[in-house]
């Protein structure tokens, strides 16, 4: 039972640590692709901001190098396009519309993912040996006073039965455990002395043989 009851604790906490780490995984893994792709549409708004103020492609391109500028067809430069991929704005500028394009880099997440993951699985075991070891413990002690009332009542069965098993004062499971054992233990008294009573009426008639050879049976 013991074995048992700690085997299904440990199950339990395993699936529960388990989904747990898969959760707090997804979310920092969303939360890490979220801001990436924040950074890259306030790189575009920039960089469009800056073209349309007369800044030169060249120094743009220098002062943010993960964006991307490429002729396009002539658009309002307040006009941004988000996507998953990315951020886009057309730029109208003296020299021609430009088309300002900024990916999310998602590597960082990627990374910070597998670093977790390595992180959680060992520190995951730890906590499911902890769990099955405190479940153990707190097996163990609960069902020491169980073992404690075995072990006296199969003691007084072989040596007295005038004795009696201890009943604790917590009006629990244990207590009425006691009380059952003491039940039984009064009723085997019962039963011995009625045993006891049956044999010995058997043997008030003596039996014996006479001067002649004879059976008698006389009252004793």
């Amino acid at each position: 039972m013991r074995v048992r009851a700690t085997a299904a604790v440990a199950l339990v906490a395993s699936l529960a640590l388990a989904a747990c780490s898969v959760v707090l995984l997804y979310a920092v893994h969303t939360n890490l692709v979220a801001s990436a792709q924040n950074a890259a549409r306030d790189h575009v708004d920039k960089a469009a901001h800056q073209l349309g103020s007369g800044t030169p492609p060249a120094d743009v391109q220098a002062a943010l190098p993960d964006i991307i500028l490429d002729t396009a067809p002539p658009a309002d430069a307040s006009s941004t396009a988000s996507a998953d991929q990315g951020a886009s704005a057309s730029v109208g500028t003296p020299t021609g519309p430009i088309l300002v394009q900024a990916f999310p880099n998602r590597a960082p997440a990627h990374t910070a993912v597998i670093t977790l993951t390595w992180a959680l699985v060992p520190c995951t075991a730890l906590l499911v040996l902890l769990v099955a070891y405190l479940a153990w413990y707190a097996m163990g002690r609960a069902l020491r006073p169980v073992e404690n009332i075995r072990a006296e009542f199969a003691d007084i069965t072989a040596h007295s039965l005038q004795r009696r098993v201890p009943v604790p004062d917590s009006d629990d499971e244990v207590a009425s455990l006691a009380e059952t054992m003491n039940g039984t233990l009064d009723q085997r008294c019962v039963d011995g002395c009625h045993q006891a009573g049956q044999f010995f009426l058997r043997l008030s008639t003596v039996t014996y043989f006479g001067s002649g050879g004879d059976l008698v049976m006389s009252p004793a």
